[in-house]
């Protein structure tokens, strides 16, 4: 799983890749990895994702314990914006504990802001 880095301006946390055909990325959010659920509802993640030419892109979010992420036992939602063909974005609340973005037909560059 990787690890999101605080932004230059010291305020968020950014990660941005592409993710190539075939392939999932897992990032773990780490700004409220060790707070409760109470604080994680007052904070929003900003997700985006641009498939390449016949690409789609599943982004998904999870609540579930970071080590449950690390074990490949974490429960899955999908991210609001659906499968995407095409640019899309989406924020979500409460903030998850990791986001992962599974690439089919085409890399896909995405990013995660919070």
């Amino acid at each position: 799983m990787n690890t999101m880095q605080l932004s230059p301006d010291g305020i968020t946390y950014r990660h941005r890749a592409t993710v190539p055909s075939g392939q999932s990325e897992v990032v773990g959010l780490p700004v409220l990895r060790e707070t409760d659920m109470s604080i994680r509802r007052m904070h929003t993640v900003q997700v985006w994702a641009q498939p390449t030419s016949g690409g789609s892109a599943l982004v998904e979010a999870t609540i579930s314990d970071p080590s449950a992420v690390d074990a490949g036992t974490a429960v899955w939602e999908p991210w609001p914006a659906g499968d995407a063909n095409a640019y899309a974005s989406a924020t979500m609340r409460p903030l998850p504990t990791a986001m992962r973005c599974t690439a089919t037909g085409g890399d896909v560059e995405w990013e995660v802001v919070v």
